[in-house]
C-alpha cells in the first residue's frame, strides 16, 4: 500500500483502531475476559484496555503473545484487520 507522508498518521490510527476491533472481537469469540487475556498474555489489563481501544502500538512479541492467548495466530488478527480497512486505490 502506497501511502503519502501526510496521511500515514491517520493511516497508524485506522490500522492501531481496526487491530483494537479484532483483539475485542477474537476475545469475545472465545469469552475471554481482559483480565484473563491479560494475564494469559502476560499484559497487564490497562495494556488490553489500551490496544482495545486503539491507544496502543504493539511489538512483534506483543502482538503474537497477544494472539497466542486469543487461541489463534498473528495472521489471523492480521487478516481481520484488513477486512476491517477499506481496500486502498492504487
Amino acid at each position: 500500500m502506497e501511502v503519502e507522508q501526510n496521511d500515514s498518521g491517520a493511516l497508524n490510527n485506522k490500522l492501531l483502531k481496526a487491530l483494537g476491533d479484532a483483539v475485542q472481537t477474537r476475545r469475545l469469540q472465545i469469552s475471554v475476559s481482559q483480565d484473563d487475556l491479560a494475564k494469559i498474555a502476560g499484559l497487564s489489563r490497562s495494556m488490553v484496555v489500551r490496544l482495545e481501544h486503539g491507544l496502543l502500538d504493539p511489538d512483534l512479541s506483543t502482538l503474537y503473545r497477544i494472539a497466542s492467548a486469543l487461541d489463534c495466530n498473528v495472521h489471523e488478527i492480521l487478516d481481520l484487520i484488513e477486512t476491517a480497512l477499506p481496500a486502498s486505490k492504487e
